[in-house]
């Protein structure tokens, strides 16, 4: 029998890298892969609901899933290609929804119906990036980039705070607003082309309820902006004091941390609006007169009403 001769080696000799090196990435992590698709796994969901929000799927091409993501783009396509189509032939289109109240109702629930398809891309990337995600999501650290989100669309600022549930109430808000200006836009368009009949009443009822639902946009608006700013001033004040690790501040629930935000917005309208009260009184007078003398040549009949009211609670 021969024998047997030992060879020690030197480790950093060795050109051939061995499962349980130091260099090894399941020595590393205790996991095979982890260390290898680290970064893929952890990709922001607040990245991606932006880049929804900006162009349709682009939250979806960023995490890889292409499928979902050229399917959004290709809605998003169709959608501006039949709104660039209808204001190239508005006067077409016009004199078609003249005579027509249903198929204009159709036409402006078809506009919604593709915002809301816009919004559910940018919620629908934000899920899908939270659960490919191996560690949790604790939102963003700059108040300003949460008060930029919500300045830009109600709602923006929610998602990057990792407040998905206030975000889809202020993402709502944000879709009626567009949707109403869209819509006062068009009624403009018809108005001047409709025949002096009930259509007439039809379109003026639908354009009062569009205008009652501005200013709770606009203040819903304004709440998510505040409400964004302040989640995250929180929640980095309460990071600082508790040096919590892994866990994102709630706050006081949903409604309990919505009501104070609303109320904080509330008092500063009626500050501005208490403000207003020392311009004269005849400023106002002369604008709504002459804002109702053009309604009713208009041939308008619900809102000059309703702004000969106003004229008599000023004077």
């Amino acid at each position: 029998m021969g024998e047997k001769i030992w060879v020690i080696g030197e480790p950093e000799l060795d050109g051939v890298p061995k499962k349980g090196r130091a260099n090894d990435p399941v020595a590393e992590t205790g996991e095979k892969g982890t260390t290898a698709h680290l970064d893929e796994s952890q990709k922001s969901p607040a990245v991606s609901f932006s880049l929804s929000m900006l162009v349709w799927g682009g939250g979806h091409l960023f995490i890889g899933q292409w499928r979902p993501g050229l399917i959004y783009l290709g809605a998003m396509a169709l959608f501006y290609g039949l709104l660039s189509a209808a204001a190239v032939y508005r006067d077409v289109l016009a004199r078609f929804l003249s005579g027509r109240p249903g198929v204009m109702v159709a036409v402006l629930a078809l506009f919604f119906i593709g915002l809301m398809f816009w919004m559910f891309s940018a919620v629908d990337a934000y899920y899908r990036t939270l659960r490919s995600r191996s560690e949790p999501f604790l939102g963003v650290e700059r108040k300003l980039w949460a008060f930029g989100g919500s300045l830009l669309f109600p709602g923006w600022g929610q998602f990057l705070n990792s407040q998905s549930r206030k975000g889809m109430v202020f993402l709502f808000f944000g879709a009626a607003g567009i949707f109403s200006l869209f819509a006062m836009f068009v009624v403009a368009e018809v108005w001047p082309l409709l025949p002096w009949d009930e259509s007439l009443h039809f379109y003026e009822r639908f354009l009062v309820g569009v205008l009652l639902l501005v200013p709770v946009v606009f203040i819903m608006w304004l709440v998510s902006i505040y409400d964004a700013f302040r989640s995250c001033e929180n929640f980095l004040r309460y990071k600082q004091r508790s040096k919590m690790a892994g866990k994102r501040f709630r706050g006081k629930g949903f409604l309990r941390d919505l009501v104070p935000q609303t109320s904080t917005v509330l008092g500063f309208l009626l500050a501005v609006s208490l403000g207003m009260q020392f311009f004269p009184k005849q400023q106002y007078l002369i604008f709504l007169d002459q804002v109702q003398i053009e309604m009713i040549n208009s041939h308008m009949s619900i809102i000059p009403e309703w702004i000969q009211k106003a004229i008599e609670l000023i004077s």
